[in-house]
């Protein structure tokens, strides 16, 4: 075990992959969050404009 560059490039690779993922999966939560949050706004639109007639 005193040559394991094999071992070392491995993990490196499996950092990258996983780092990636980690990324996708942030920017799907952040996509649900919009539109979440688009959903909010616009149910609060339709309910001032309920109120306002």
């Amino acid at each position: 075990m005193h040559n394991n560059s094999g071992v070392e490039s491995h993990c490196s690779e499996c950092s990258i992959v996983w780092f990636e993922w980690q990324n996708r999966a942030v920017e799907r939560e952040k996509e649900k969050w919009v539109e979440y949050n688009e959903g909010i706004v616009n149910n609060f639109k339709s309910f001032d404009q309920i109120f306002k007639q």
